[in-house]
């Protein structure tokens, strides 16, 4: 503002030419001729007229007044002039965007323009008796800081000179620029003036335009420390930014690449090469990734992978290409290092398995042969030193069986193609064949082998029975092995329960020569033994309880050992397995046997223990003691006391006085009431009889241990005279009552169902339920002829078998699943395969629901009452066609799946003597009628004996589908009329058949399953033989003529 800078308030008291009067005095009657009185005119008009003030000299009045005149004109004019001026500068001040406060110091007088008035929010009301004081009091009421903005008028008030600008901020949030300046006159002060700004917009851009400027450093920064070159690109090809990575790269500096093109900077073709990406990437707007090699003038030679992505800003204006390269020629080298090397190792995996196929096949051809003929010799007359050497070139063909076994079995877990089965199983009968196993070689070595199953171990479980067994079984081995006298103790104990399941803990006990804790270190890995020198006593490959620990795991469990070096070892697992809800009944006796007193002679501490406990199970009340004179002593006390023993069990090797002795002895007694006796022993059940023979013992029945429950149970009873009281019955085959169809099914009698199964077997045994419970039933041989026969008929349900030949049941299901009107057909699988893939399978073509063969006439009835709708309800698709498509037979006609249609020779055929045989099984799933189940047997045998060559013949061809498909047939129709062995051997063979297993794993499984069915349908052939003189292949026969061929083909 200039010095001479005229007050606001002046402006307003300027005086106009008709004012005049005012500042001379005179009136129009002064104004004559003659002499004028001096007249201060510069003081009268504050000095403005300048020239003005003289003394009047004595002149005429006209001379005075002409000059007066002259002097007013001029006076008109410059005041004209200042109040345009003023009008101007008013206006002016009034317009500008900051507010305006002007102070005169003579008499307070203020002046604001409006923008000031809105600024500081004063109320209109007040502006005419607004003074200083007020206004300070309304500003100080926003400022955030209100002391330091009232510091600053005191200071302006003290010093009147100050010239200042600053920052005063508001609560609301605003900022205002305070700028204040002195308002001078004729250089003196006479007021101030003060502006203020507001800069809140400003001060936020500055705000953000620091914290921008911080980040580009920091981005900066990143970028610059980061190896990989990065660059940003105009849409003009002009680079706009890099990192120094980028300028390194091309030998240059950032401030050199930054404005430049490639054409700059890299020699013609390359340049024109990245033109042409980057107009691609500029055209598709997407990103593009290449390799490159860079040849450098030192001669070093890298290759560059280089991804470019367009970019835009925020309102999706195109900015350019961003781009980032890596050198990755070390990451090349690797990665090509790492593929030979994978090839390498898949070419040592592969002739690794091959060799181990090859090796498997060759030594087990031989091996089958050599085990096989062996078998079948030692079941010959033969004499002592044959029958020695015979068994011991058997025993040594196992042992190397085994070894083979191990190795295969540790190949698949490593390859991770060893799955668990989800499937019920008994735990008795798992313990049987742990027993049938070892049983004889802990018996050879004076062994005693014993088992202790808690209480609260259920019966029935759901889990791999196989694979559980699998590591009992080598632990066992390895207890007899290491162990020259003694006991060998295999507990189970329930170690925890849950809502789906237990944690079952085993454990293997023995009396051999313990671990050194360094032995026991490693012990559960692959290729490692106790003893690793050449010349150890003990062999094997290192490898079984590396497989153990792997199934345990599987089976979400695990493995451990605990031992004293030269007092014996355990070794434990844990499984996780469900609770089947199957449930047997349990084994008791008729209330007459109940309750009765028996006496346990043992002295073995565990055995002793473990048999009064299977006993007090059957209500039995057991005493123990230790030897033959202790058992002698406690017969005569209790005879005394008038409580009698009813049954004694004495241990046949004992020291001192033996069980043979014993039972010698007892009637020497001359009890009233004699027990009956039973033989314990852990050798063979034959010499104990020959034992009991040749030193004039009275015959005894003989218990094998370990024992198990039934087995116990049944040579109780038995021994006893009585009718054995547990249901169901295993000594007389009777179905009992037939299962009947519950009440609820009357409602869907009359209801169709389709039954598709290539069978004719399992065909017969469905539709038999089926028909007798009122259904009307249709066979479909395969899923072809049951696609068609949906097509033209209604049905209620199918029920469906997964695997046969031309259209499968997945394959079935998903082609009716594909028919909008059939889509809710309710579809039920029937397979022998109950694991969980197998139910997925189903599930995910389609099918509703799932039966595991055999099929369980109740299991059959639920399914039924499940998905079929009652009477009266709509049902599938109507009929569009009366002719049957080939194929299709309703049950009851020839070849139609009923078993009237067999016409049995008779009905009087004992069924309890059929080896390998459940008849109870078999006759419940045809319901108790007695004729029908014999000629299903009839017909299992006259068709199932020649499965086994035809499943070789698809084998050689490799044909794997059908010999599957053979393979699981049999195990279903095995199954339904109660085989007890084959479905196993079946169930392991189908497995390796479907997962491709090598030939050599493959043939000792087929050798099983041949034997054990050869020996089922000489049995049942032999029981429905029509005359006794009739000629029949005897089982070992059939196992002697399986042999050889198998050996040779395998």
């Amino acid at each position: 503002m200039p010095s001479d800078f005229l007050p606001l308030s002046h402006l307003a008291t300027l005086p106009s030419p008709l004012d005049l009067g005012e500042y001379t005095g005179l009136s129009a009657a002064d104004l004559s001729p003659g002499l004028l009185p001096d007249i201060d005119l510069d003081s009268d008009l504050d000095g403005d007229l300048a020239g003005l003030r003289r003394s009047l000299q004595p002149r005429t009045v006209q001379q005075e007044l002409a000059e007066t005149r002259h002097a007013l004109k001029e006076r008109t004019r410059e005041l004209a002039e200042a109040r345009t001026s003023q009008s101007m500068l008013l206006a002016t001040i009034d317009a500008t965007s900051d507010g305006i406060l002007a102070i005169q110091f003579s008499d307070g007088a203020m002046y604001y323009n409006i923008r000031y008035v809105e600024m500081w929010g004063i109320p209109e009301d007040s502006l005419e008796m607004l003074d200083e004081a007020t206004l300070i009091g309304l500003q100080l009421a926003q400022l955030k800081d209100p002391e330091a903005f009232l510091a600053l008028v005191e200071r302006r008030r003290a010093n009147q000179e100050v010239e200042e600008t600053g920052l005063v901020a508001l609560k609301d949030g605003r900022v205002f620029e305070r700028h204040v300046q002195p308002q001078r006159f004729r250089g003196k002060v006479v007021g101030t003036v003060l502006s203020f700004r507001d800069v809140t917009e400003r001060m936020r851009y500055e705000s953000r335009l620091k914290a921008e400027s911080h980040d580009r450093a920091v981005l900066r920064s990143l970028l610059n420390s980061i190896p990989d070159p990065i660059f940003f690109k105009a849409p003009d090809g002009v680079y706009r930014g890099c990192n120094e990575a980028f300028a390194e790269l091309l030998g240059t500096t950032m401030k050199a690449v930054v404005g430049h093109t490639d054409r700059d900077l890299l020699d013609p073709a390359w340049a024109d090469e990245v033109g042409k990406i980057d107009a691609e990437i500029l055209s598709t707007l997407e990103k593009s990734s290449r390799e490159d090699w860079r040849d450098y003038k030192d001669g070093r030679r890298e290759l560059f992978e280089t991804v470019k992505a367009p970019f835009w800003d925020q309102d999706g204006q195109l900015l350019g290409i961003m781009g980032i390269g890596r050198n990755i020629t070390q990451r090349k080298r690797i990665e090509e290092h790492v593929r030979r090397a994978k090839e390498l190792a898949e070419e040592t995996t592969q002739a690794k398995s091959d060799f181990l196929a090859n090796m498997s096949h060759e030594i087990r051809t031989p091996m089958n042969a050599i085990i096989g003929m062996s078998h079948l010799a030692l079941k010959t007359d033969l004499t002592p030193r044959q029958r020695d050497y015979i068994s011991k070139v058997h025993g040594a063909g196992q042992h190397l069986l085994g070894i083979i076994n191990d190795i295969l079995d540790f190949s698949k877990v490593e390859a991770g193609k060893l799955g668990i089965e989800m499937i019920d199983f008994e735990l008795e009968k798992l313990l049987d064949n742990v027993s049938a196993l070892i049983g004889e070689k802990a018996g050879a070595k004076g062994l005693e082998l014993v088992y202790d199953i808690a209480h609260d171990v259920p019966k029935d479980l759901v889990g791999d029975a196989m694979r559980v067994g699998q590591i009992l079984i080598n632990y066992a081995n390895n207890a007899v092995k290491f162990t020259d006298s003694g006991e060998i103790v295999l507990t189970a104990r329930v170690q925890e329960r849950t809502a789906t399941g237990i944690l079952l803990r085993f454990t293997m006990s023995d009396t051999g020569i313990g671990l050194k804790p360094e032995q026991m270190e490693h012990l559960f890995e692959s290729f490692q033994q106790a003893d690793s020198s050449t010349t150890r006593k003990f062999g094997g490959t290192g490898l079984g309880l590396a497989i153990c620990r792997k199934l345990a795991t599987l089976m979400g469990g695990e493995v451990g050992v605990d031992s004293v070096y030269g007092k014996g070892s355990t070794f434990w697992f844990t499984v996780r397995l469900g609770i089947s809800t199957q449930s047997r009944p349990t084994l008791l006796p008729n209330p007459d046997l109940r309750g009765l007193r028996a006496l346990v002679v043992d002295d073995s501490e565990q055995a002793r223990a473990v048999l009064a406990g299977l006993l007090q199970d059957m209500t039995f009340e057991a005493e123990t003691v230790s030897s033959g004179m202790e058992a002698l002593a406690h017969l005569a006390k209790a005879e005394e006391d008038g409580r009698p023993f009813d049954v004694v069990y004495l241990d046949w090797r004992m020291p001192e006085l033996d069980g043979v002795e014993t039972a010698l002895r007892i009637p020497a007694l001359a009890l009233k009431r004699p027990p009956a006796v039973v033989m314990v022993t852990a050798w063979g059940r034959e010499e104990v009889a020959d034992a009991l023979l040749a030193r004039g013992a009275p015959a005894a029945p003989v218990l094998v241990k370990p024992l198990t429950p039934s087995t116990l149970f049944d040579t109780t009873m038995d021994l006893l005279g009585r009718h054995r009281a547990a249901l169901p019955s295993a000594s007389v085959v009777d179905a009992g009552p037939p299962s009947v169809p519950p009440e609820e099914l009357a409602g869907r009698r009359a209801s169709r169902i389709l039954l598709v199964e290539d069978n004719d077997i399992n065909q017969e045994v469905a539709s038999a339920m089926l028909t007798d419970a009122g259904f009307r039933v249709d066979i479909a041989e395969n899923g072809q002829v049951a696609l068609d026969m949906v097509r033209r008929d209604a049905y209620d349900l199918v029920l469906m078998d997964m695997q046969m030949p031309v259209m499968d049941g997945v394959a079935a299901t998903q082609a009716i699943r594909r028919m909008p009107l059939l889509r809710r057909l309710p579809i039920v699988a029937m397979t022998a395969n109950a694991m969980a893939q197998d139910r997925r399978r189903c599930m995910e073509a389609g099918m509703n629901d799932f039966l595991v063969k055999p099929i369980n006439p109740d299991e059959l009835w639920a399914m039924l009452l499940k998905w079929i709708t009652p009477a009266g309800q709509p049902k599938a698709p109507p009929h569009d066609g009366n002719i049957p498509p080939a194929g299709a037979r309703p049950a009851g006609e020839p070849g139609g799946g009923s078993i009237a249609a067999l016409a049995p020779r008779s009905v009087d055929v004992g069924l309890d003597g059929i080896a390998g045989l459940d008849a109870r099984q078999g006759l419940a799933r045809m319901m108790g009628k007695k004729g029908m189940y014999v000629a299903l047997l009839e017909r299992f045998a006259a068709a199932q004996k020649s499965v086994p060559g035809k499943i070789r013949r698809a084998l050689d061809r490799e044909d794997w589908t059908t010999a599957e498909r053979l393979v699981h047939t049999c195990r279903g129709v095995a199954a339904n009329i109660g085989s007890l062995h084959v479905p196993g051997s079946a169930a392991a063979l189908e497995e390796t058949i479907r997962v491709r297993g090598p030939r050599g794993a493959m043939a000792p499984l087929l050798m099983e399953f041949e034997l054990l069915l050869g020996d089922l349908v000489a049995a049942v052939e032999a029981a429905l033989a029509p005359t006794p003189d009739a000629q029949h292949t005897p089982p070992a026969a059939m196992r002697a003529q399986a042999a050889v061929p198998l050996a040779m083909a395998a």
